[in-house]
């Protein structure tokens, strides 16, 4: 017994140093991928739990076989192949989801990778973009450091992806371990693949740079500007910057997407348009603009400036700030709330025919509006829904119903609606049941329209699918299914008997019964009117004129 135990002893058959030196050498790599992948998947927009959870559990499931085989260098095999099968096809799924020149493990990425540090990064001019001054903003040389290298081809794909997409807005947040990318296209929120913390940081500093903002500076807000050129077409994009609680976010807003001045262009009806231009031609009265925030609110009050006649009026804006140049009107920024009494005292001195106001929250600016509506055409923006709400938002800011209604001609109320791409929208028969419910004639329907259910097809009906087998998106919409918005209006005419009722203090019902009597329109009514027509789809109509909860 003593030779057999010396005999295990000195021969070392129960274990090998050699091999648990490789056992722990192939582990290293399957324990960082894990982490890696899960990281990896949140900024190519894939599931970051499957996606590491699959790396994982096949580097367990392998490290396990090895371990029971009778074969050393069988379970080894067996190991790698799964790990290797499992974190191949991951990276393959990966690539097919980013641009190219984000893509791993490529011929041009391995160059890379084994190429001279100053190599690795290369810049790639996807377009022209023009600082604070309006001075060309060229790529770093090349022997520039690899961060400012970096900074700029992450700017340019950021920019890229704003313009790509039509978006209004963009929003450039950090949170624990990433950069959030946010736009805003059509007025819907779109999520964008997320960038790691430090990239969204370098884009930041980067723009600062650009814009002429304090790079020290990561707590107050800054505000900058800058133009991009794409397909000859100059942009011009507001910046703002400010200090969170995890760090520096920067949001845009595309200048030209921002007012429209045109009335007839803004999607209102022939009928209304028409009424709505003679309540805006009078010499005297109140016209309340009203609308939800981000819904066209200046848009139309601009252009109802500009349908007055600027050489034979005097015309004058009074404004929180100023989105837009209007050419011969008389624009004043009053800036807070506290200002806009004396400022509109000011602006009554000069006498203009025609005042428009921005907003109006206290009792002293709406006695004033009141007493010079009796003189001169008075345009008032109120934020609210609907125009019965923004009626009774004036009413309460007067403080006395037969004062406020005094001079009151008109409420106009809108909001804005997504429009069907006109590329890809698809065709079907809606429910006779929706129809009775929203009050539509089943007989003068053929169909309504949608955003595509499935993927585009070709000409012999099969999908159409990139190199990688993705989906084509369609081009003109980038596979959102809607292209630009058009504005929905209800117009609330001040009638004698709707007068009358609201100075009594008359039940909702009653008033509303009177502006139908009056042939009143609402909103949803309105919008449906433009599902009928083609222009957009039922479930846009349901999320804008939905009540919000």
């Amino acid at each position: 017994m003593n030779g057999l135990i010396a005999y295990v002893t000195l021969s070392g058959g129960y274990c090998s140093t050699a091999k648990i030196i490789i056992t722990a050498a192939l582990a290293i790599p399957w324990l960082y991928l894990a982490p890696w992948v899960q990281r990896d998947a949140k900024q190519v927009m894939a599931p970051p739990t499957l996606c590491a959870s699959l790396v994982l559990g096949a580097g367990a499931l392998g490290m396990l076989l090895w371990l029971v085989m009778g074969s050393f260098t069988g379970g080894l095999v067996l190991y790698v192949l799964m790990v290797g099968v499992v974190g191949g096809g991951y990276v393959v799924f990966r690539n097919q989801r980013v641009d190219r020149q984000y893509r791993i493990l490529t011929l041009n990425h391995i160059r890379s990778l084994f190429g001279a540090g100053g190599d690795r990064v290369k810049t790639h001019m996807m377009l022209k973009v023009y600082d604070s001054d309006g001075k060309i903003v060229l790529p770093p040389a090349e022997d520039a450091p690899i961060e400012q290298r970096q900074a700029y081809n992450l700017t340019q794909q950021l920019l890229y992806d704003l313009l790509f997409h039509r978006a209004s807005e963009a929003d450039l947040s950090p949170a624990q371990d990433a950069a959030q990318v946010r736009l805003v296209v059509d007025g819907v929120l779109l999520t964008r693949p997320e960038l790691e913390k430090a990239e969204g940081e370098l884009v930041i500093q980067y723009i600062k740079g650009i814009t002429h903002m304090d790079l020290a500076e990561t707590r107050r807000p800054q505000k900058g500007e800058l133009s991009v050129d794409l397909a000859s077409q100059p942009i011009d994009i507001a910046v703002t910057t400010a200090g969170t609680t995890t760090g520096q976010r920067m949001q845009f807003r595309v200048v030209q997407e921002s007012i429209q001045t045109r009335l007839d262009e803004l999607g209102i009806s022939q009928d209304m348009l028409a009424r709505v231009c003679e309540l805006n031609a009078e010499s005297a009265g109140l016209l309340i603009v009203s609308s939800r925030p981000k819904n066209g609110l200046s848009s139309t009050l601009y252009s109802l400036l500009r349908l007055q006649d600027a050489f034979t009026k005097q015309l004058t804006a009074l404004e929180t700030k100023s989105p837009s140049h209007l050419e011969n009107v008389t624009q004043n920024v009053y800036g807070s709330q506290e200002a806009l009494p004396k400022a509109l005292a000011s602006a009554l001195r000069q006498e203009p025919n025609v005042i428009m106001v921005d907003r109006c929250d206290s009792a002293e600016t709406a006695g004033m509006i009141v007493e010079a509506a009796g003189k001169r055409l008075m345009l008032l923006g109120v934020k609210a829904s609907d125009s019965l709400t923004a009626l009774a938002k004036w009413v309460q800011v007067v403080g006395d119903r037969s004062r406020a209604m005094e001079a009151l001609r008109g409420v106009l109320s809108q909001v804005l609606i997504r429009k069907l791409c006109p590329d890809c929208k698809e065709a079907y028969q809606p429910d006779p049941a929706m129809l009775t419910k929203a009050n539509l004639p089943h007989d003068k329907i053929q169909a309504f329209y949608r955003p595509p259910t499935g993927p585009r097809l070709d000409e012999k009906g099969n999908p159409l699918v990139d190199k990688q087998g993705q989906p084509i998106p369609c081009p003109t919409c980038r596979g959102t299914g809607y292209f630009g918005r058009t504005g929905v209006f209800e117009l609330l005419e001040i009638t004698d008997e709707i007068r009358k009722l609201i100075i009594s203090g008359a039940p909702l019902a009653q008033i509303k019964a009177a502006c139908r009597r009056n042939n009143m329109r609402s909103l949803q009514e309105e919008a449906l009117l433009k599902v009928m027509a083609g222009m957009t789809s039922i479930q846009e109509v349901i999320r804008v004129t939905q009540p919000k909860k």
